[in-house]
C-alpha cells in the first residue's frame, strides 16, 4: 500500500433503507473522520452528468473529487486516470439478473482466507477482478484521507460481497458497521419505491441480512458494531458515543445536528438534499400505513429475523 493519512476505513453495510446516509452525516461532524457515501457508485456517478454528488455538483465539477482524482494519478503514475473508468465493484449478468458475486469467489469470501484471496487471485478472473476492484477502493479511501487530512473514511457502500472483499484485501485497517433497521420499515419503503408485495420486501430485506451475517462470519467480533437505526434517532449522543468508543477515537460532539454543507457523499437517500432539514427525525410512518394483513404477511416471511434483531 502507498503512504497515506489513512489509518482506517470504516464499512457501512446494511439491508438498504437502513438510514446510512443518516449515520453518515453523523459521522462527518467528527474532525478525524470523512464520510462519502456509497463509493461503489463513484464510477457512475462520474460517468453520467445527471448524478450528482451532494455538493449539487458533477463529480467532474465538484473540487473535492477533482482532487481526489489528482490524488489518485499522482499515486498510480497515470496522468489519464478518470474516475468514470476506474472500477470500483464487479457485477456479472446473468440472464436479466446481475450477480454482484461473481460465482468463483463465493466459497472464498465466506471462507475468509485472506492467503487463498490473494493466491487464487493471480489464477482465476472473477477473484482477480472483485481483488483488483477492491485495490482500486482502497486507493480511493486512501487519496480521500490524504486529500482532507483525516486518518478514518467511511463509505456507506452496503454490499456484503463488496464489502468482504475490501476486507480480505487489507484486514489491518477494515472496521465494520452493521446497520439494521425494522424489517417492516424497511418492507414498506421498499414497497412504496419499487411497487413490490410486502412477501418480496421481507424476503429481500432478510436475504440481504442474511448475507451479510454470513460475509461478516470470518471477521474478528472487535472489527464490527452494530447500530440500530431507531436508537440513532431516539438516543443520537449515546449511539454515537459508542461509534466513538468502537473506532477509538474522542466523543467531541455535542450538538447532533445534521450538517450538509460541503459534504461530498455519492448517492444514498434524497435527504442529502434537502439542506434545510437538519433535524434528526425518526421515520415510522409504517406504523399507520402498513396493513394487518402486511403485517402477517412480514411476520411469515421475516418474522424471525426481525426479532433476533430486537424487534417485535
Amino acid at each position: 500500500m502507498a503512504h497515506s493519512h489513512l489509518e482506517k476505513y470504516v464499512y457501512i453495510a446494511s439491508a438498504g433503507h437502513s438510514g446510512s446516509t443518516l449515520l453518515n452525516l453523523l459521522l462527518n461532524l467528527y474532525p478525524e473522520v470523512t464520510t462519502v457515501g456509497r463509493v461503489q457508485s463513484l464510477k457512475a456517478y462520474a460517468k453520467y452528468p445527471h448524478r450528482l454528488c451532494m455538493c449539487g455538483r458533477h463529480v467532474q465539477e465538484c473540487d473535492f473529487w477533482r482532487r481526489v482524482q489528482a490524488q489518485l494519478r499522482q499515486v498510480q503514475g497515470n496522468e489519464r486516470l478518470e474516475l468514470a473508468d476506474f472500477p470500483l465493484m464487479v457485477a456479472r449478468k446473468t440472464g436479466k439478473w446481475t450477480r454482484l458475486v461473481p460465482r468463483a469467489a463465493d466459497p472464498l469470501l465466506l471462507l475468509g482466507s485472506r492467503r487463498l484471496w490473494r493466491g487464487l487471485s493471480r489464477f482465476v478472473p472473477d477473484v482477480r477482478a472483485m481483488r483488483q476492484a477492491a485495490l482500486n477502493s482502497l486507493a480511493v479511501y486512501e487519496a480521500v484521507a490524504k486529500v482532507n487530512d483525516t486518518p478514518i473514511v467511511v463509505d456507506a457502500s452496503n454490499n456484503a460481497a463488496r464489502m468482504k472483499a475490501t476486507y480480505l484485501t487489507d484486514a489491518e485497517r477494515f472496521w465494520l458497521i452493521h446497520l439494521v433497521r425494522d424489517g417492516r420499515a424497511v418492507a414498506h419503503s421498499q414497497m412504496q419505491r419499487d411497487g413490490i408485495s410486502m412477501r418480496r420486501a421481507a424476503l429481500i430485506w432478510a436475504q440481504k441480512n442474511r448475507n451479510l451475517q454470513y460475509m461478516a462470519m470470518t471477521i474478528p467480533r472487535r472489527r464490527i458494531h452494530i447500530v440500530r437505526y431507531e436508537d440513532l434517532c431516539a438516543y443520537v449522543a449515546e449511539t454515537m458515543a459508542a461509534l466513538c468508543a468502537f473506532l477509538e477515537i474522542p466523543s467531541s460532539v455535542s450538538q447532533f445536528i445534521v450538517e450538509k454543507q460541503d459534504v461530498h457523499n455519492i448517492s444514498g437517500n434524497p435527504m442529502r438534499f434537502r439542506k434545510d432539514e437538519r433535524e434528526i427525525r425518526l421515520d415510522d410512518r409504517w406504523r399507520a400505513e402498513l396493513t394487518p394483513d402486511d403485517l402477517r404477511e412480514f411476520d411469515r416471511a421475516a418474522g424471525r429475523m426481525n426479532h433476533r434483531f430486537g424487534y417485535v
